[in-house]
């Protein structure tokens, strides 16, 4: 059984790996998707609207495709890594 402190540790060192892979693929997929949200998901500006130019819309999927993989991820290698029941 971990004590306290390393269990700590290894949950903020999980945190910290997941925030780290999860931003890097969202990063890669905005590089990827931008040329195609300029294309077809461009907001135009209006009265009511901040921006004085078109602005590309969509960078969401990004960060919501990078945290379902990242934690998809973890359920994947935590179910297959688990040892016997009582582990």
């Amino acid at each position: 059984m971990r004590q306290s402190g390393d269990a700590l540790a290894w949950l903020v060192e999980l945190g910290g790996s997941c925030s780290l892979a999860a931003g890097t693929i969202s990063f890669v997929l905005l590089l990827w998707l931008k040329p195609m949200l300029k294309q077809y998901a461009l907001a135009k500006p209006d009265v009511r609207s901040s921006h004085k130019t078109p602005t590309p819309q969509g960078g969401g999927i990004a960060v919501i495709a990078a945290t379902v993989v990242v934690f998809a991820t973890i359920a994947i290698f935590s179910y297959s890594h688990k040892g016997s029941p009582g582990d």
